[in-house]
């Protein structure tokens, strides 16, 4: 048997069958068949998944489904949660799932005994820690508890613990907890600027600790605990990090750095001590909730048949969207205000995982890889960039997500934005009737000209794909699972086009560039002729500037 000829066959009748469906729309897909969206949707306890608005038809979810078993998706998985070295770059594991470890639901694939009992001691490390500043326990250096909390990182080190906290705004009880990821100045001097150092407890998160970026800001901080009288400022600062040595030599006592290890990525740890601040703003009852959904989700990856399986499906309308369809872009919509930082966790997660040019093999993809991540909140957004996804000249496959029950305060407003959510799908795949438009037009005092104009203009054409998550609630539960699904998903989709879904190698040129460059704008006679003349024009106009 020859697979790779098997996988290259399914793959181009999968092409061939296209042909035919890209010719169908919508519309004509759900009148040939009544139970398209029973065949097209997955229920479990918590969540529906309905993709029966994406352009596929049942032959071509077959020939996808043959696809992914053909090239052992599933032999793949269990690889994933083994903890064999499939970061092949780094040769490292990918082992964010023994994070969520459950000791009331051991998963038979994670059999590393002494990495588990080294996860489970740093989690119940960083929870008591956790627990300690919320109860007072852990007081600053003049014994008053912790009312904030800075916490300092960027990239995978924040944008999950941020987006988190977010979404459980609702259960935060603990200490308020700001988040200083960019270099720019302001973001820091802004922040501080309403706390109160002898309260303030900082979080410097960075697994190398070598993060140019966060050691700048956490300088800063430091410094402005200094400048505010604070004596004993050990006590006020903490490292979540892989570097023990590195937080040492900044002067971090050892019983304050929190452990992340190496075969663990930035964009996977929240799950670790890099959850330490949502452990603080929610609870550890919570953040175990958290981990006990996500759990839940890779025992499914893991054990559900792939017809069934939420992660593998998203996967493979994801790919079909890209790779069949040839849509460059996904927007997420989440109708759910405490959502509202998701666009941009899972911007991180999809784009850094996947944007790769190069496969396994060290040959370059033929197909295109991650597409670019963006969105909003609904129903925001339906008055911003909306108009561009009904009339617009591009196709952009959106992800909407709704929850069934709210966890508002104010729960008459929730049938409506349900309403606007399921209706925006609905106004994505069948457009608008020109004979409905027309009669609600003539009811005007119009000309024929102006009726027929005013059609053309108000005519949406549909066909436009999306899926839609509807989920019970937002619980912790929930969101772990959610979170999980999608960082399977990403795996899946790295499975299929043959890349390492787990370095971000790219994103270390530009900070060696901006090494260089900042060493000839801060030293005056300093020159570089390598520089390309729009580099050297613009260094040229910065030291220009007035004082």
């Amino acid at each position: 048997m020859n697979k790779k000829k098997d996988i290259s066959i399914l793959w181009e009748k999968i092409n061939t069958n296209a042909i035919s469906v890209k010719k169908k729309s919508l519309k004509k897909l759900f009148e040939e068949d009544k139970d398209r969206f029973k065949k097209f949707s997955i229920m479990t306890e918590d969540l529906l998944l309905d993709f029966s608005k994406e352009n596929i038809d049942q032959k071509s979810f077959e020939d996808l489904i043959d696809f992914i078993k053909t090239i052992g998706i599933k032999k793949s998985i269990r690889k994933l949660f083994n903890g064999e070295k499939i970061n092949i770059t780094e040769e490292q594991s990918a082992l964010h799932t023994l994070l969520r470890y459950n000791p009331k639901n051991p998963l038979a694939e994670h059999t590393d005994k002494k990495k588990i009992e080294d996860v489970l001691t740093e989690r119940n490390r960083m929870l008591l820690f956790a627990e300690n500043i919320r109860s007072g326990i852990y007081l600053s250096s003049i014994d008053k508890k912790y009312t904030d909390i800075l916490h300092i990182g960027v990239g995978g080190s924040s944008l999950g613990p941020k987006m988190v906290i977010n979404a459980m705004s609702p259960d935060a009880d603990g200490p308020n907890v700001h988040f200083i990821s960019n270099l720019d100045g302001s973001n820091l001097s802004d922040v501080i600027e309403s706390l109160s150092p002898t309260t303030t407890l900082i979080i410097i998160a960075s697994k190398s600790f070598t993060t140019h970026d966060t050691l700048i800001n956490a300088n800063s901080a430091i410094q402005w605990l200094r400048d505010n009288g604070i004596k004993n400022i050990k006590n006020h600062i903490v490292a979540i990090t892989n570097s023990l040595s590195g937080a040492k030599d900044f002067g971090i006592n050892e019983e304050n750095i929190f452990k992340i290890w190496d075969w663990v990525g930035g964009r996977f740890s929240l799950w670790s001590s890099m959850g330490l601040p949502i452990a603080i703003a929610i609870g550890t009852e919570k953040f175990i909730k958290i981990l006990e959904g996500a759990n839940e989700a890779d025992d499914h990856f893991l054990n559900q048949p792939i017809e069934k399986n939420i992660p593998i499906l998203m996967g493979l309308i994801a790919i079909w969207r890209r790779n069949i369809m040839n849509y460059s872009t996904t927007c997420v919509v989440p109708y759910e205000h405490h959502l509202s930082l998701l666009p941009s966790y899972l911007q991180q997660l999809e784009m850094e995982s996947n944007g790769k040019t190069l496969m396994w093999d060290n040959s370059i993809s033929i197909l295109k890889t991650s597409p670019i991540i963006w969105g909003g909140t609904g129903t925001e957004v339906q008055h911003s960039f909306f108009q561009l996804m009904h009339q617009g000249t591009d196709v952009i496959p959106v992800d909407f997500l709704i929850g069934k029950n709210t966890r508002s305060k104010i729960k008459t407003h929730h049938n409506l934005l349900v309403s606007n959510c399921i209706a925006q799908s609905r106004a994505m795949a069948f457009g608008s009737s020109k004979k409905i438009i027309e009669k609600e037009l003539s009811e005007k005092s119009l000309s024929n000209e102006k009726l027929n104009e005013l059609t053309k203009h108000m005519e949406v054409s549909g066909n436009k794909p999306s899926t839609t998550y509807m989920f019970d609630s937002l619980t912790p539960k929930v969101l772990g699972k959610l979170i999980a699904y999608f960082e399977h998903k990403v795996f899946v989709m790295g499975c299929i086009w043959n890349i390492n879904s787990f370095d971000q190698l790219g994103v270390e040129l530009g900070k060696k560039l901006a090494q260089e460059i900042n060493e000839i704008i801060t030293e005056p006679n300093l020159l570089n002729n390598n520089l390309d003349s729009s580099s050297a024009g613009l260094i040229a106009n910065f030291k220009n500037k007035s004082s």
